[in-house]
């Protein structure tokens, strides 16, 4: 997974991208998106920042 932002993007778990996201200032938030492998579950391989938070806020989503 890769947080996709210029000119190098943040790498690791789908949650670590997420929480590096979501600790962006929110005017900022907007001009990120995640970038990852084709999955199933999204139908897509680039997550924007509205998809991002609602998977953060998933009860099974990792903590910390």
């Amino acid at each position: 997974m890769a947080l996709a932002e210029q000119p190098a993007g943040h790498h690791g778990t789908l949650a670590d991208c997420i929480r590096q996201l979501l600790a962006k200032p929110i005017k900022q938030i907007s001009l990120y998106d995640i970038v990852t492998e084709r999955q199933p579950a999204f139908g897509r391989n680039v997550l924007s920042p509205g998809v991002a938070a609602e998977i953060a806020m998933r009860k099974d989503f990792p903590k910390g």
